[in-house]
């Protein structure tokens, strides 16, 4: 999700909810070929381009930045957007198509949720200082925000804030419980 048009959480995905793949005809590459393409290609050019460990390197000419620092803070940079607009959203909203799969999804996987936004923390813990020139996406700043005069800070500081982290962990005892988890912002 796009958090209502304002995350840009992929080079492949627009805030606009643009998808670009090439089979999709919105992303150079290989195009569909009616008669011969499926949407089980689609679904795995999704599964490889957009849900992926590293989405930095998907822009060209990074692909092979693969661990940088740049590529790394990107992917820190989305994941309090992740908690947000893909966990918390996504569960509070009971009345979709796929309101029954996502309840599902929760139930089945949250302790390795809870040890990814763990394992998260940590990461950001460790994480060094950005120099000042990183990463301006169009309007975006991917994976750092402005901080101080000459200072770049990580926008997954807030991965660390205790209200988030805390609210997804309560979110997930109450899908548990068979309670609502809320209202969406």
């Amino acid at each position: 999700t796009t958090d209502g048009g304002t995350v840009g959480c992929n080079p492949n995905l627009y805030p606009c909810g643009k998808v670009c793949l090439s089979l999709l005809g919105t992303w150079s590459g290989e195009p569909w070929k009616a008669g011969q393409s499926t949407i089980l290609q689609i679904l795995v050019s999704i599964q490889a381009m957009i849900f992926c460990d590293e989405p930095w390197c998907n822009e060209p000419g990074r692909e092979n930045q693969a661990e940088t620092l740049q590529s790394k803070e990107y992917s820190r940079g989305l994941r309090p957007h992740t908690i947000k607009a893909a966990m918390l959203d996504w569960m509070a909203n009971k009345e979709t198509v796929w309101s029954e799969v996502v309840r599902r999804h929760f139930e089945i996987h949250e302790n390795e949720i809870v040890a990814c936004v763990d394992e998260w923390i940590a990461d950001m813990k460790k994480a060094p200082k950005l120099a000042p020139h990183f990463a301006y996406m169009g309007s975006y700043w991917a994976g750092g925000v402005l901080g101080g005069e000459d200072e770049v800070m990580s926008a997954n500081s807030e991965v660390q804030d205790p209200a988030l982290v805390a609210r997804l962990k309560g979110a997930l005892r109450e899908l548990r419980a068979g309670g609502r988890t809320g209202q969406k912002e």
